[in-house]
């Protein structure tokens, strides 16, 4: 069996720790902190730099009017956040400067609102004023502004569209057509709408690990993804069976290098190679490895 993720076309860290600019590590596009954007330290991770925007409107980080326009192509969209927001709705991320419909890519989310859950995010399309293609997913997870890290992924494949929430499907629509964003506008962290439509749009925010991905990436991939932050991009895995012995499976990691773990009658999955550091690992698993694989590395009844 084996797990690929794609490079991202676009991936921002937000590990510089001082100045205005936020690399991108994987294309074309540094961003750009406003006045009121900071860097911090201390990620979901509890390592690297984290970007902090402050709730005010000119609080936000600015990637170019390149990032986001999607067309009518496959794509993933996906970042960490930690948040305590109380107002009733604001921005996350995307290029909505539209009141009502248009044309935009956009994740939201809902603080203390009179109508809907309290920290439920949701994600928007739409193609022009008139609705057309319009979809919009709510996370089936709310309570999200708790204070916690918590990590969201936005997936649009065709005519569908899936919310991840913590590497977990959260929400799925299907639309009567694919909507085609392509406005000319920034991509931000941060608020995006027009100031003349609402006074405050914007939440008081620390995020991490900002992707965009030109393909629509699996669930699967999507858990592998975030549960390796700070390896490269790519993460295999392969489960072999050895015939006519007792070693039972054997586990192929390959990250920035690669590491093969044999589990054997004893109970314990060993490192092939000591001297790399690599901990042996008990039949619970490996660590921060996704919980889809972490059931296969069990030894069998």
């Amino acid at each position: 069996m084996a797990l690929t993720i794609p490079d991202p076309q676009h991936r921002w860290t937000f590990d510089e720790q001082k100045g205005s600019v936020a690399t991108d590590s994987a294309g074309k596009a540094n961003g750009t902190l406003s006045a009121k954007a900071t860097y911090k330290t201390g990620g979901p991770f509890d390592s690297g730099g984290i970007v902090h925007i402050d709730g005010s409107n000119d609080s936000f980080v600015n990637f170019g009017t390149s990032v986001g326009q999607f067309g009518t192509k496959d794509f993933t969209v996906m970042l960490w956040f930690r948040t305590s927001e109380k107002y009733r709705y604001f921005d996350l991320v995307g290029n909505r400067t539209a009141g009502s419909h248009g044309n935009f890519f956009c994740l939201r989310m809902t603080g203390k609102h009179e109508s809907w859950p309290e920290g439920r995010v949701t994600v928007e399309l739409d193609e022009n004023q008139q609705g057309r293609n319009y979809i919009a997913v709510n996370s089936q997870a709310t309570g999200l502004n708790d204070g916690k890290w918590h990590h969201v992924a936005a997936v649009r494949q065709g005519t569908s569209v899936k919310l991840y929430i913590d590497g977990v499907l959260s929400g799925e629509k299907q639309g009567g057509g694919v909507t085609n964003i392509a406005n000319g506008n920034p991509f931000k962290l941060g608020r995006s709408l027009q100031p003349n439509v609402e006074q405050k749009f914007a939440p008081t925010t620390d995020y991490d690990d900002l992707r965009l991905y030109d393909v629509a990436l699996t669930g699967e991939q999507i858990s592998a993804a975030m549960a390796n932050p700070d390896q490269s991009q790519s993460l295999t895995g392969e489960f072999q069976v050895a015939t006519n012995s007792d070693t039972g499976f054997q586990f192929t990691n390959t990250t920035n290098a690669e590491v093969t773990y044999t589990f054997t009658p004893s109970g314990k999955w060993m490192p092939a190679k000591a001297e790399m550091g690599i901990p042996e690992c008990g039949p619970e698993g490996i660590k921060q490895f996704p919980d889809q694989y972490q059931k296969m590395l069990k030894y069998p009844n």
